[in-house]
């Protein structure tokens, strides 16, 4: 048997991770011979056994190493002490490769401090100064608890092979560790140009991997617009045809003093031109792209992210693009295939609405949802606000028609009568408020507005009997007086009523009796939003000013009206 087979039969077995076949080939036919001899311990009273390896002078140094490589790895550690001091005897310039054998498996043992000086005195040399080199120097260095050191072999890996992932992520890791977080930073800056990530998948999975370490560094840095740069930069990277679908595009800009990306919603014509072929072969490239990027973060990983984003650019006050953002999703099939995913962005599409004050917007999420959810008064309570903030009356027919097929819903009974009594349609309005009261009697609202729409019905111009309106009007009021109990808000919406009909003197008697009661404390809103000693005071000096009472006037508007 030649020396060659001997080496490449061991070699094979090697590479098979069968380390005690290559062992038995290497003791069979190159005259290498293992013996355990026992010898006593320090205090004599037990023996223990040790491996003594002897090797005829003849062999080579290709067939030691991987005599070496076998016994690290079966823990035959006896012989390897020898057999390492013999090893390094050889020039690393000409055995570098043999070097880093016994190295590599120090370090898959463990043993990274029998590992070091080998890949020490790589590293130091010019043939094998390499960048894998440098790597498992800094694996070793970051194992033995040398943080500086191994932040400059990692930096040498970087430096070598700026495309290496691991060793960016690793330098960047200990970097934060060492108090360095900005160049922990650096080490995460974007490793490939738009047009690579574009053509090669690969190479955009690298890219999202260092993205999302580079997310999380900069959140726990609280570096918030950052941070949401990274978000958009991987989603855009997921919804780039939703987005195109949507019209929104994702841009550079430094309106805000840094440059930062945004979110910006484009007219169709400047969208680039695609017809239905490229449409579609857009379509096969985005869906070939997204199951690389799912093979990175898995459907509920990329869902996540979509929340963190929304979330985040809801906290920077950046309604209207998370409202384009959650467009975007709204046009990525994963998400809205699934029922409970389109349900919750549509929610967060009218929050995001309704917070950018696009009640427009709003009107449209909040009307299907009402329509789906006829019984849900939550739903009627969002849908009244919105329609107030937008003064918009498309509502009004939807509302009748959906009360012709829903006559019993209460909710759209109350709603119908604001709609008609906003449009001075008070009849009509009378009639609904009427239904509402007589299915809750006790609802103070209610009563209230039975009452207000008989006043009003009596200051119109031309009215049949205005005294028995009024008299009915004030029945209702008094009965709102019982229900509410004498509050600030009870005794300001009666003396209103009563200024109206122009009867100041009783006004007078229930804005004073107002202004002497404090607000009640409700959770979660702040007791300036629901003082109305303000209105009161003010309404009270409009009487008194017409009076000619301007001393009154005066008092009452620098005790309450004055900032």
């Amino acid at each position: 048997v030649s020396v060659e087979d001997i080496n490449m039969a061991a070699e094979l077995y090697i590479s098979n991770r069968q380390y005690d076949r290559a062992l038995e080939v290497i003791t069979d036919f190159s005259g290498v011979t293992l013996e355990k001899e026992k010898i006593n311990s320090e205090d004599d009273t037990t023996e223990k056994e040790r491996v003594i390896c002897s090797i005829p002078d003849g062999v080579l140094i290709d067939i030691r190493v991987k005599l070496m490589v076998c016994l690290i790895h079966l823990h035959i550690l006896d012989p390897v002490e020898e057999l390492t001091t013999s090893l390094v005897e050889q020039n690393p310039e000409e055995m570098g490769d043999l070097y880093l054998d016994v190295a590599e498996a120090f370090i898959e043992i463990g043993d990274y401090s029998s590992a070091l000086p080998l890949l020490s005195a790589l590293v130091c040399s010019e043939r094998y100064n390499l960048a894998v080199v440098w790597l498992r120097h800094a694996e070793c260095l970051k194992a033995l608890g040398h943080m500086e050191l191994a932040t400059e072999s990692y930096s040498r890996v970087v430096e070598m092979a700026p495309l290496h992932l691991d060793a960016r992520i690793a330098l960047s890791t200990l970097q934060q560790q060492l108090g360095q977080p900005e160049k922990a930073l650096e080490a995460l800056e974007p490793m490939h140009d738009p047009e690579t990530l574009a053509e090669d998948a690969n190479a955009a999975q690298q890219e999202l991997k260092l993205l999302l370490h580079r997310s999380t560094l900069l959140y726990s840095q609280a570096k918030m617009l950052d941070y949401m740069d990274t978000l958009l930069t991987m989603l855009a990277m997921l919804l780039k045809v939703a987005m195109t679908r949507a019209q929104v595009c994702l841009i550079s800009s430094s309106k805000s003093g840094e440059r930062h990306l945004h979110l910006i919603k484009v007219s169709r014509d400047k969208m680039p031109d695609a017809d239905e072929t490229e449409s579609g072969f857009m379509d096969a490239k985005a869906i070939s792209a997204v199951l690389s990027y799912t093979s990175v973060l898995t459907r509920e990983d990329w869902w996540g992210l979509l929340l963190k984003a929304i979330y985040t650019l809801c906290d920077l006050s950046r309604h209207g693009e998370a409202e384009l953002l959650v467009d975007s999703s709204l046009e990525y099939y994963s998400f809205y295939d699934e029922r409970p995913k389109r349900k919750e962005l549509e929610y967060l599409g009218l929050s995001a609405a309704m917070l950018d004050k696009n009640f427009r917007k709003a009107y449209n999420y909040i009307r299907v949802m009402a329509m789906e959810n006829v019984n849900n008064p939550q739903l009627w309570n969002i849908f009244n606000l919105i329609t107030m903030r937008s003064q918009d009356v498309r509502h009004h027919r939807c509302f009748l028609r959906l009360l012709l097929k829903n006559p019993e819903n209460h909710a759209l009974c109350v709603l119908n009568g604001h709609n008609a009594f906003v449009s001075g349609s008070f009849k009509h309005a009378l009639g609904q408020y009427v239904q509402a009261f007589r299915n809750h009697p006790d609802e103070p609202l209610y009563s209230f507005c039975v009452g207000l729409t008989f006043f009003h019905m009596a200051s119109q111009k031309f009215v049949l009997k205005r005294h028995a309106l009024l008299v009915q009007g004030f029945s209702f009021l008094n009965r709102y007086l019982e229900l509410r109990g004498a509050c600030q808000e009870s005794l300001y919406n009666i003396g209103r009523a009563l200024h109206q009909l122009g009867l100041v003197h009783f006004a007078i008697h229930y804005y004073q009796k107002a202004l002497e009661l404090t607000p009640p404390v409700l959770e979660g809103i702040e007791e300036d939003q629901i003082n109305l000693k303000r209105d009161t005071a003010y309404n009270l000096s409009l009487i008194y000013q017409a009076s000619g009472n301007i001393e009154m006037t005066r008092k009452l508007l620098h005790t309450y009206c004055t900032i």
